[in-house]
């Protein structure tokens, strides 16, 4: 006999919510779909069009006794591709109306065609710029990412989709959840919370780190948010909220200890915070950019994991600058502020 594709990922839940791990290009390797086969039958994040993906979402819908044209709606958690390139194929196949906080459909449906107005690009390119990249790196950017992400999504039409907002009722086959909004991980990250489960998406994962990447921001001088503080900030609230419900996220294994989860991330960051100050403590008055610090905390990344280094390295340079142990020059360089040492392990 075959290994089922999906699983129960709920006690008693008598087959209402099923899970399926679905193969994405990113290093982390899977996105957990998860399938509400009731109605409204629903899909959230449906992957990616990749090395199977679409075939392996099709096969475990019908293992559920589903097909494409059942879907009634898909939720989307946030814009990174991993977790909605599918979403315009199953629009395409179902009617299904799309389901998302209003700024990440927005970004969503632009990716998915590639239509940015050219100030957005402009923006973008001045952002990887003051990051530290090479003018040259910077102008190509748009271009490779423009190639990576159409390569293996599909486009979506606005039309079809439709905005949840905080507070939101959302219907999730036979489940009524309340729709929260979290800045972090991306600018508008929907989490659904139906007391018996909580859908965290990427923002709260069991045992991997959200990495906070980059938000485009043009009030800002680093022209992008500070994804890091932003996310670490609404840690606790989470955790309170969640309390023991089982979480359903978009990565790895279900887990029911949502605070001790959080307080390992926690952990995690004021760990690494404190290992990028020495690291950059090197780099004397002068200071680093973002990407010079990468390449000395992470020299072994890349390709497009450079990108995720860097990410890394600014957001914790941005909880430096905050906290006042570091500051950053008007080019975008950073340095360690006079006095200041990392703290005691």
């Amino acid at each position: 006999m075959a290994e089922a594709l999906t699983w129960d990922p709920l006690d008693g839940a008598g087959g209402r919510v099923a899970g399926v791990a679905l193969p994405v290009t990113y290093a982390v390797g899977t996105v957990n779909c998860w399938i509400f086969p009731d109605r409204p039958v629903t899909l959230v994040d449906p992957g990616m069009l990749h090395a199977g993906g679409f075939e392996r979402l099709q096969a475990a819908l019908a293992e559920r006794g589903l097909a494409l044209a059942d879907v009634d709606q898909v939720v989307v958690t946030h814009g990174h591709p991993d977790h909605w390139g599918a979403v315009g194929a199953v629009v395409e196949a179902s009617d299904a109306v799309v389901l998302g906080t209003a700024e990440e459909l927005r970004k969503i449906t632009a990716m998915s065609r590639w239509d940015f107005p050219p100030d957005e690009i402009d923006l973008l390119v001045r952002m990887i710029a003051r990051l530290g990249f090479p003018p040259e790196v910077a102008a190509l950017a748009p271009d490779l990412m423009r190639a990576t992400i159409t390569a293996a999504t599909a486009p979506l039409d606005p039309a079809s989709t439709r905005a949840v907002h905080e507070g939101d009722t959302v219907a999730l086959g036979a489940y009524a959840t309340v729709a929260g909004i979290h800045a972090g991980h991306v600018t508008a990250h929907l989490c659904l919370d139906a007391d018996v489960f909580y859908v965290s998406g990427d923002h709260l994962l069991a045992d991997i780190t959200p990495n906070p990447f980059f938000e485009l921001d043009a009030t800002r001088p680093e022209l992008r948010r500070a994804s890091l503080p932003e996310y670490l900030d609404s840690l606790p609230l989470l955790a309170d909220q969640i309390g023991a419900a089982p979480v359903l996220p978009g990565h790895g294994p279900t887990f029911d200890d949502a605070a001790a989860v959080v307080a390992v991330l926690r952990r995690k960051a004021d760990a690494r915070t404190e290992e990028m100050l020495a690291l950059l403590a090197g780099a004397g008055p002068e200071g680093w950019t973002p990407v010079e610090l990468a390449e000395r905390a992470f020299p072994d990344e890349a390709g497009g994991d450079v990108f995720l280094a860097v990410a890394e390295c600014a957001g914790h340079l941005d909880r430096l600058v905050a906290d006042g142990r570091a500051h950053v020059d008007p080019t975008g360089r950073y340095a360690v502020t006079s006095g200041s040492s990392p703290a005691p392990a």
